[in-house]
């Protein structure tokens, strides 16, 4: 049975991305004129606003185009995710769905996450990941005090070599 992924609005008070790290993210990454990329999580377009010129998609809940929807593929997937998403009505982790959903539809994805998410990456789904060809090939870390914490910007690739070791 299909899974029902739906976002979780607890707490109807949203952080955006500060601009001066979605800029640093882009800066880091080779986005090239032809590629194709999408803003899974649109917001107030952080990311999105900040993407050099190239085929640029988004989604965004509010606007009623839903990232667990789309299956057009695309070269590259930037974006700060929602942290909980409900699965079958109950609220989990939504990195987990959220990458594996990208796996179905680019060969790149980098994704803004919080520590507390960051332990979602066991090795049990890092094997998994790379037996389908993804491994993370880069990592930075940021200090985002209004956030209150370490944030960490994790880049997946297919078929290259991982950083990590497990």
């Amino acid at each position: 049975m299909k899974k029902t992924y739906k976002y979780f609005e607890e707490h109807k008070t949203l952080m955006f991305t500060p601009s001066d790290i979605s800029k640093d993210i882009i800066s880091n990454l080779d986005i090239k004129k032809t590629d194709k990329v999408l803003e899974p999580f649109k917001g107030q377009g952080s990311f999105y606003n900040q993407l050099p010129q190239c085929q640029k998609f988004y989604c965004e809940k509010d606007e009623n185009i839903d990232f667990f929807n789309w299956t057009t593929p695309i070269d590259l997937i930037v974006s700060n995710p929602p942290f909980k998403i409900l699965i079958d009505d109950k609220p989990k982790n939504g990195l987990i769905p959220i990458i594996e959903h990208s796996i179905t539809i680019a060969n790149r994805f980098g994704y803004l996450i919080n520590h507390r998410i960051f332990n979602a990456l066991t090795v049990r789904r890092l094997n998994l990941w790379q037996k389908q060809g993804y491994v993370i090939t880069y990592i930075k870390v940021y200090e985002i005090k209004k956030w209150f914490g370490r944030y960490f910007f994790i880049f997946f690739e297919k078929d290259k070599k991982s950083i990590l070791n497990f």
